[in-house]
């Protein structure tokens, strides 16, 4: 069943392992909706329904009714300019009551469900890549489909020792993730009962079907353009890490290990403030000028036990995740007048801000609020977006 205010029309479906519509009376009850979607799972969901109960000693028919109990699943659809975009695809995990006022269920997305159980299992012979997509296998009659990016790590096969799982398939899907530089994330859609399961690098590139490289662009301080209602700007200077240190390999004297820059591609800033091997290259002095100038910080790195390559890896991944948030932003904006859902996780421009400040961003964390007004529904979308550095690495950006 489908509620329709002014430009915003939600539609939502209840039910067990396969929601269905939800009753008229139930859609008719929905006050807001609050969902908070990023880079790492699980996205959360809150949804208020105005409660009222029908007599003395009666239950509230949306307690009595059992479609909004623990453990169901609830989706959601907002439809804008007639495109529909799945917001929520999870089970329900907790209730606040208020009698004769509210009831909140609250909840995550579905991979709640990799998360319920420990394991403790082996992965022999097995690179990172083929342990996700073992567990995520497990979770097809979630409409879970996995997209996979291949880690340096799969380079070298784990021959001298075998890989343990000691946790919950979510919980060692983000550890995976951690120790690859990677992020884990599922994100609903595009069709009701879908779910897209991304496991690989932070998004610095347009990948469909679920990643809209063509997001509208973030526009600020542009008078009758402007299209949000804040954003801020924040420069962190103390985050870029360079690795470096010494590795002790058996009797032999110890081997070097360095790190000088970050290897995400592609580059969203142009002058990103640890720079790169391209940087290294090109402009030498200009790169040992940063180190003097103390612009980037070092910590020494040592992994007795490990091999040179195995090493040299992990202080790659310790360099390219220190310097993913160095500038971060923080806006918010009224969806209806941006003409469209601001999709996390994913790429947006941001014109307006400035030669320091406009470009490309990666958009960390989306939270969705909708609530509903006489006539409308109000959707507000607060966002934080992220990138290693100023400057802007495209020419311009498409508006619209």
């Amino acid at each position: 069943m489908a509620a329709t205010l002014s430009a915003v029309q939600l539609s939502l479906y209840v039910g067990n392992l396969i929601p269905a519509p939800a009753p008229p009376s139930l859609v008719q009850a929905l006050q807001s909706v609050k969902v908070t979607i990023g880079d790492k799972a699980p996205s959360g969901f809150e949804l208020t329904f105005h409660a009222e109960r029908y007599g003395m000693g009666t239950d509230d028919p949306l307690l009595s009714g059992g479609l909004l109990k623990p453990h169901n699943r609830v989706i959601l659809v907002a439809t804008i300019n007639g495109i529909p975009r799945v917001l929520v695809d999870g089970f329900i995990t907790g209730h606040e009551y208020a009698p004769g006022a509210k009831l909140t269920v609250s909840g995550e997305d579905v991979s709640i469900k990799m998360d319920l159980f420990e394991v403790s299992i082996p992965w022999p012979f097995m690179v990172d890549t083929l342990v996700v997509a073992a567990v995520l296998a497990k979770y097809m009659l979630l409409g879970i489909m996995p997209i996979i990016v291949p880690s340096v790590r799969d380079l070298s096969i784990p021959l001298d020792h075998t890989p343990q799982q000691n946790s919950t398939d979510r919980a060692y899907l983000q550890q995976l993730a951690k120790e690859n530089g990677y992020v884990f994330f599922i994100v609903p859609g595009p069709m009701v009962g879908m779910n897209m399961a991304y496991w690989g690098p932070p998004i610095r590139a347009s990948v469909p079907p679920i990643f809209n490289g063509d997001q509208k662009a973030l526009s600020v301080d542009m008078g009758p353009f402007t299209n949000v209602e804040s954003m801020t700007f924040n420069y962190d200077a103390t985050g870029p890490t360079i690795s470096y240190g010494m590795l002790d390999i058996c009797k032999l004297p110890p081997v070097p290990v360095a790190i000088a820059g970050t290897t995400r591609i592609p580059a969203l800033a142009s002058a990103p403030a640890l720079g790169n091997y391209g940087s290294l290259a090109s402009n030498p002095l200009g790169f040992l000028s940063d180190l003097a100038t103390l612009k980037v910080r070092g910590s020494y790195f040592q992994h007795p036990g490990r091999n040179w390559a195995d090493t040299l890896i992990l202080a790659q991944i310790q360099t390219d995740m220190s310097v993913d948030n160095v500038v971060t932003v923080q806006g918010s904006l009224d969806t209806v007048r941006y003409g469209d859902v601001l999709a996390a996780p994913g790429l947006v421009a941001v014109r307006g801000a400035g030669t320091s400040y406009d470009g490309l961003y990666y958009v960390k964390q989306v939270t969705h609020r909708i609530s509903s007004r006489t006539t409308e529904w109000e959707y507000k979308q607060d966002f934080v977006l992220s990138r290693e550095g100023m400057g802007s690495t495209i020419a311009g950006v498409t508006p619209s």
